[in-house]
């Protein structure tokens, strides 16, 4: 009896703790916009009748933006109830079509989505005058015919308004995907919900919406990625397609997944054109796919014989990747005499392609280049010397020459594996103290003689990351102190420049100067007279950073993403980075500031720099 009694007195204790209808109804007519959100939340939280009689009388009195939406939240409570669910929801439709200005009809329309999502995006979607109204229904819309993985519905997406601003967040609530769409922006819920898209009837949709010419870039290059791994006949003729596409970046991407398609018979009438092309990337792209294509045609392999002599750096680059495909010993006879061409990107190729194909004619080559190589190309050439006798032997070549003139009649070039191991393990830095060393950024190594540094200076730079007992130091303090750590370290001699970016782009010089005693001072007063704020116009920096042919390695540190410029989205910006480097082979290494970044994790993985990052 004891135990019964207890659960009673609990059981009214709990009932004490949420106040009437009635009295909860007369607080939101006495206080009106001065109501405590609690309020509205306990009427939700009745669930009944009356409670419903209320808070459709508060859409009368409260006018406040936060607590209208709190408002709208309480009225989504009622979904739950089978009776009262149609009544609720109506009322929110209501306020969506009808609502004072913007935010209310945006709280509403992300109320409104707890009721039947699908349903509300069908109906408001294309239709609803405010974008960020429209924006959102449509997401919730984009997301349910995603998953029902029906070519119709997939279709219906792109009919349906696919390309809409990028920017507004999609704030729905969803009821299997909500946590992981939540933050997102537009095109990232788009993105993810068509990678889930596996049918391969609804996949020929996307591929047929690949050819679609007024689909924006930003789609193209999204679709191209996402469809990288669909091998159906449609998926593949949209590719050799795309490789025609007037956009160049669009263009490189589509030549470079055609040229993965190994069930693809017919790629050559799709980069033959492209070897005239006027973009350096494209011609470059064509004989390296070309290479893959018709390496057993002897009549290619004499024709690439030429183009390695070309005077055409593009056509250069792309013989020495093709070259390394063939495999041939004429053709690795001709990438070994493509060593000490006179371009530093060509080098740079042709060093990353000894890597691949590994023969053993290069290395006598290689060791007198490490006489002759400094800087970054100096790391490339003992790479390529690791790479191919699975070896490390420093970073001086008396070492090497020793050892060849010792052994290297008898040497064979051992297995992949063991070489990928030695090249994992090799020397950083160890020039047996014959050469100043330059101080690590964020303790990445500085091994280029030309080098750009590209700084983050936006508003968000601000906020506090390191503390050094009772001194508070922001990210901005830290990274100029990062950065004056480098600039007093480096050489005499290497070139060099400093960018910094906000909603403009400050750079220390137009481009590369040589580092000496005056542009030295006159860098370390650069750097101190920066400070943090504005908005994050990351891509002109870039651009800046990349038009200057002399640089070969820049280090890009941000914060945050990219908000203003002439592109902010990062699908855009990969591929326009990923366009000018097809023949440049600029490496860059990314810090990111407080949190990931997937644009700076892109770019180093795409150009074979590190990613790093600091909280």
């Amino acid at each position: 009896m004891r135990f019964v009694f207890l659960l009673l007195c609990a059981g009214l204790a709990l009932g004490q703790d949420l106040p009437s209808v009635s009295d909860l109804s007369r607080r939101v007519q006495t206080d009106k916009d001065g109501l405590d959100p609690k309020v509205l939340a306990q009427l939700g939280e009745h669930g009944t009748p009356e409670a419903l009689s209320a808070l459709e009388r508060a859409l009368r009195l409260i006018k406040e933006d936060k607590l209208r939406a709190d408002l709208y939240l309480a009225l989504a409570e009622f979904a739950d109830e089978p009776e009262l669910a149609a009544r609720a929801q109506s009322l929110l439709e209501n306020e969506v079509r009808k609502g004072k200005g913007e935010a209310f009809r945006l709280a509403a329309a992300r109320a409104v989505l707890r009721f039947d999502p699908v349903e509300a995006a069908m109906e408001w979607a294309v239709e609803h005058k405010d974008e960020s109204v429209r924006t959102l229904l449509h997401d919730a819309l984009v997301v349910h015919r995603a998953e029902s993985q029906d070519p119709d519905a997939v279709r219906a997406i792109f009919e349906g308004g696919l390309a809409l601003e990028a920017g507004v967040f999609y704030l729905g609530v969803g009821p299997a995907r909500a946590a992981l769409l939540a933050q997102m922006p537009h095109r990232e819920v788009v993105r993810d919900s068509l990678a889930i898209v596996r049918e391969p009837a609804a996949r020929a949709v996307l591929a047929q919406a690949l050819g679609d010419r007024k689909l924006d870039r930003v789609w193209k290059l999204i679709l191209l990625r996402l469809l990288r791994d669909d091998h159906q006949p449609a998926t593949n003729e949209a590719f050799a397609a795309a490789c025609a596409d007037r956009d160049s970046a669009v263009a490189l991407l589509a030549v470079d997944f055609l040229i993965e398609r190994v069930d693809q018979l017919d790629r050559g009438p799709a980069l033959e054109p492209l070897l005239e092309h006027s973009e350096a990337s494209l011609r470059r792209a064509a004989i390296v796919g070309l290479g893959v294509v018709e390496k057993g045609s002897p009549e290619f392999r004499e024709r690439l014989l030429g183009f390695a002599r070309s005077k055409d750096e593009a056509l250069r680059m792309g013989a020495a990747a093709a070259l390394a495909e063939v495999r041939t010993p004429e053709a690795l006879d001709a990438l070994v005499a493509m060593i000490p061409d006179e371009s530093w990107s060509v080098r740079v190729e042709v060093l990353h392609q000894l890597l691949k194909a590994r023969p053993k004619q290069a290395i006598p080559v290689l060791i007198e280049r490490m006489t002759i190589e400094t800087g970054r190309l100096e790391s490339d050439v003992h790479a390529a010397l690791v790479g191919i006798t699975a070896m490390d032997l420093g970073r001086l070549p008396a070492g090497w020459v020793r050892w060849w003139e010792n052994e290297g009649s008898t040497f064979r070039v051992p297995g992949a594996a063991q070489a990928q191991t030695a090249l994992n393990n090799r020397t950083k830095q160890d020039r047996g103290g014959t050469t100043t060393l330059p101080e690590d950024f964020y303790e990445i190594e500085v091994e280029s003689e030309r080098v750009v540094f590209v700084l983050d200076t936006s508003g968000s730079m601000r906020l506090t990351v390191k503390t050094v007992g009772t001194l508070e130091k922001s990210r901005m303090e830290v990274a100029k102190e990062q950065l004056t750590r480098v600039v007093r370290s480096l050489p005499d001699g290497n070139l060099f420049n400093v960018i910094f970016f906000e909603e403009t782009v400050k750079a220390l010089s137009r481009k590369t100067l040589v580092m000496n005693k005056s542009n030295r001072a006159k860098a370390l007063r650069f750097v101190h007279e920066q400070y943090a704020i504005g908005s994050t116009a990351l891509y002109p920096a870039l651009q800046l950073a990349f038009a200057d042919p002399l640089v070969d390695t820049v280090y890009l540190l941000s914060d945050g993403a990219p908000t203003v410029g002439e592109l902010t989205d990062i699908e855009e910006i990969r591929a326009e980075v990923a366009r000018w480097n097809a023949a440049r082979h600029v490496k860059i290494h990314g810090i990111s500031m407080g949190q990931d970044s997937t644009l700076l994790r892109w770019l180093c993985e795409d150009t074979g720099g590190t990613y790093k990052r600091v909280d």
